[in-house]
């Protein structure tokens, strides 16, 4: 996904046209008619959640989409709309059954953002093959839809992590991470009733800190086969 076009409309347009392109060859790609469940990643903020996640779609060759992206369509409602008109009227109903059932059911807000949002992670999921970053997207799809996963690392490793890649000193690499911290604790709770650390949420958790990135996509890839009993090919 990030190798298309920049701006919005054409990553859009890109997408749409990749979707429709594939929708003919789908089911060859399990053998069993379905398509291949999506992986949501959360992650403790500098635990290198986004790095695992792209590297974990290359791997895969599924498409990558990360936390700015998703918010990006779920902020502009023709962009949001352009995705939903992707599915066929038959997965538009059942999207909706499951999408309506969570808002009931669960907390999620009823504001015009957080169905937009929930709309477009469904539609993702609903093609299948990506991975999915941020925005709690393990919340809005259903357990046999993804494997989900959660990236954590202690928190010196993480502030030290940030002073390496983003050139910051201490106190600010600190600061920056109990900011955006409380900020996505925030957001889950507000948006979905959740508590972001809670274990049973996911189906793995990795931690960073004693696994290279490199290793805990390879860890992921076996999840993911132990999960679903496959592999792309």
């Amino acid at each position: 996904m990030d190798k298309s076009p920049r701006s919005l409309d054409a990553l859009v347009e890109h997408q749409v046209r990749k979707w429709s392109t594939e929708r003919k060859r789908v089911p060859t790609l399990v053998g069993t008619g379905r398509r291949w469940p999506v992986v949501t990643i959360s992650r403790e903020y500098g635990a290198r959640g986004a790095a695992i996640g792209r590297l974990l779609a290359e791997r895969l060759e599924f498409d990558f989409w990360d936390k700015k992206l998703v918010q990006a369509i779920a902020d502009d409602a023709g962009a949001s709309q352009r995705v939903i008109e992707t599915l066929d009227e038959q997965r538009k109903n059942a999207f909706g059954d499951i999408l309506a059932s969570f808002v009931q059911g669960r907390g999620l807000s009823a504001g015009d953002y957080f169905l937009r949002l929930g709309r477009v992670v469904q539609v993702i999921a609903d093609h299948g093959a990506a991975v999915v970053v941020g925005r709690g997207a393990n919340y809005l799809v259903l357990p046999e839809q993804a494997l989900r996963l959660r990236v954590v690392a202690p928190f010196e490793t993480r502030v030290r992590g940030l002073m390496e890649r983003g050139g910051l000193d201490e106190k600010t690499a600190r600061a920056e991470l109990r900011l955006v911290e409380n900020e996505r604790a925030l957001f889950i709770k507000q948006a979905y009733n959740k508590d972001v650390t809670s274990p049973t949420d996911y189906d793995l958790t990795i931690n960073t800190g004693t696994l290279p990135v490199e290793v805990a996509v390879e860890v992921a890839v076996a999840a993911y086969k132990a999960r679903f009993g496959a592999l792309p090919t």
